[in-house]
């Protein structure tokens, strides 16, 4: 949900992001929620091509 907010924000229409995370032995807890959103805004703060 955090991903389609964030679309719907930015008013994009017809594209998709995907966030993975491998499990390093690092438990992030709350913080994976930020994670994701920081990904997110990186995918939407670059150009198009």
């Amino acid at each position: 949900m955090v991903i389609l907010r964030m679309l719907e924000r930015e008013e994009s229409v017809g594209e998709i992001v995907v966030v993975t995370r491998w499990f390093g032995g690092t438990k992030l807890g709350g913080d994976r929620f930020r994670r994701v959103q920081d990904a997110v805004r990186i995918y939407l703060d670059a150009p198009s091509a």
